[in-house]
């Protein structure tokens, strides 16, 4: 086949006995001269096959300079491998003494709160709470039974929540709670029942 010209489909010199074309067939763009050595490179490479060699990028030594310099600014693998961060492993809760036990049931009980309690002996509010309940103090804002029986009859007796709260020693927010547990239907604030 003359050079410069496009082999027809399906005829690739294969009657002949000769090897087939190992190149793609693609024709040079017109109005350039093919060289010996792009010829030969369109023929048997079909990788590159039928890119114009001497077009504008052909000459890639800026992008290349270019992907040099980004290829140093990456990091190194030395950078990439930062050590974990130090890890507190979980502790134990902090054990109180039997004294620290008896120190801060006293101090609940003189009137001292879960919260500046758990601070003073730096455990969670709810040790706080927990301590108390195996000593078997009452925790404010808790009712007993006994005690929600008698919000009821004071209830009953037109007492108002709040009133209800600082004789048992909670809030009315409590006594209302236990109320409604209890079905007792509320009085909205002018007196009548919701």
């Amino acid at each position: 086949m003359p050079p410069g010209t496009r082999p027809t489909q399906g005829n690739h010199g294969r009657g002949s006995g000769a090897r087939p074309r190992v190149g793609c067939g693609v024709a040079p763009l017109q109005g350039h001269d093919e060289t010996e050595k792009a010829r030969a490179l369109r023929e048997h490479e079909p990788a590159i096959c039928g890119v114009d060699l001497r077009g504008t990028h052909y000459n890639t030594s800026v992008q290349v300079r270019t992907l040099e310099a980004l290829v140093r600014r990456l990091p190194t693998t030395a950078t990439l491998t930062k050590p974990s961060p130090k890890r507190r492993k979980p502790r134990r809760a902090r054990q109180l003494s039997d004294q620290q036990v008896d120190e801060l049931t006293a101090a609940y009980q003189a009137g001292g709160t879960v919260y500046d309690l758990a601070e003073r002996f730096k455990i969670n509010r709810k040790t706080v709470s927990d301590i108390l309940h195996r000593a078997g103090v009452q925790i404010r804002g808790r009712l007993t039974p006994d005690q929600v029986d008698e919000a009821v009859r004071l209830y009953a007796a037109d007492w108002s929540l709040a009133r209800i709260g600082v004789t048992l020693d909670t809030t009315a927010n409590t006594v209302r709670a236990r109320l409604l547990d209890r079905g007792v239907r509320i009085r909205d604030p002018h007196g009548h029942t919701c």
